[in-house]
């Protein structure tokens, strides 16, 4: 059996996304249909057995392209943070779970999926239909039940300190006297940092916060409006400040059109702003929907002015560690990847896009913003 085709999620890992799709993970390509038997993992079953006879799901399409592009998948991450036994029972180690879409923003790259804010702006400027509001169905009884044998949650939105549901889970688990065995991971905007839950916060034996930072100053109020840049630099430098016992800042980056020609600004702002971290780039991920939002929609002049940007901001880092080194090396293969692409044929209608985005903003702004 090759190695190649395991990954310990389906075995040890209950990740509901979006309106309690199951899935195997966040990276899944495509849904499984809803189950009934949520947490008993029974969704994954099929995966287990193709995993044990040594093939890739379909569903892990996304870990294989960038294994494929000698890129370091998720698949590779979870290896090393999960033990399991292949020819066992599934058992919940880990918790994935997509809260709700309650969120105070209305980025470029989102949809009304993870922000209900968007609803308007699909309805009348795209003509899509979309849900207002939704919010998991797993209970407190349902986390309870999961609490013996957790070691790490992940809580995604919307915007995980905005939810009440998601801070009643963090408050709920770190008061259930296995906080101190368990890992917090939680992606945040951290435009709205709640004061009154820091000391929730730092039960857990970790906590991770990865900082949903898309790119920076204008641009990044282009990207997260209606985020203020300086209310995010205050509210990063408030965490850094707090005595947390085990704290990992990361910083998680979309790459898209909007963004590109700003990476090397993006690299050199997570150096000076995170030296600390236990990565020394942040979290880049290629934009997979909408397409037109893909970096490859630029202009080649645009697209090597982002790649030589970039290069210049990674050669002027100091790696400390082999892990360094393979994080910047895995991102140059990342633009490799992404430069084999070809979408300029739709840069126009992305123009047009951000214009729509723009007005949206413009017409509901207050008179005279």
């Amino acid at each position: 059996m090759s190695k190649s085709s395991m990954c310990p999620l389906p075995w040890i890992s209950l990740s509901v996304g979006a309106k309690d799709a199951p899935r195997l993970c966040c990276h899944q390509n495509g849904l499984f249909p809803q189950s009934e038997n949520l947490l008993k993992l029974d969704h994954a079953k099929a995966a287990r057995e193709l995993m044990l006879a040594g093939k890739m799901p379909a569903e892990c399409g996304h870990c294989t392209s960038l294994e494929d592009a000698s890129c370091r998948s998720p698949r590779q991450d979870y290896l090393e943070r999960f033990s399991f036994e292949e020819k066992s029972a599934p058992v919940i180690k880990y918790l994935d779970l997509t809260v709700d879409n309650d969120c105070n923003l209305e980025c470029v790259m989102c949809s009304p999926l993870y922000s209900r804010k968007l609803h308007s702006f699909y309805e009348k400027e795209l003509k899509i239909t979309a849900d207002k509001n939704w919010v998991t169905s797993l209970t407190t009884e349902d986390i309870a039940g999961l609490i013996p044998t957790l070691e790490q949650v992940t809580l995604t939105g919307g915007e995980p300190f905005l939810s009440k549901k998601s801070v009643d889970i963090i408050r709920q688990l770190a008061t259930s006297g296995r906080a101190h065995e368990i890992v917090l991971r939680v992606f945040t905007n951290l435009s709205h940092l709640p004061v009154d839950l820091l000391k929730d916060l730092n039960a857990f034996k970790k906590l991770e916060l990865i900082l949903s930072i898309d790119s920076v100053e204008e641009n990044y109020e282009l990207m997260r409006f209606p985020a203020k840049w300086n209310n995010l630099l205050q509210n990063i430098e408030k965490i850094k400040q707090q005595k947390f016992h085990d704290l990992d800042l990361h910083q998680h980056t979309v790459l898209t059109a909007t963004n590109w020609t700003k990476t090397g600004e993006i690299i050199r702002f997570f150096a000076r702003t995170f030296p600390m971290s236990f990565n020394i780039i942040p979290i880049f991920v290629e934009i997979d929907t909408p397409g037109i939002l893909h970096p490859r929609v630029l202009p080649e002049g645009a697209w090597v002015e982002g790649k030589t940007e970039a290069l210049k901001a990674l050669d002027g880092l100091v790696p400390r560690r082999d892990t360094d080194r393979e994080q910047i090396e895995n991102f140059k293969n990342l633009i490799v990847k992404m430069e084999q692409q070809n979408h300029r044929d739709r840069y126009m209608d992305y123009q047009i896009y951000l214009q729509k985005v723009k007005a949206h903003r413009k017409e509901r702004q207050p008179h005279g913003a």
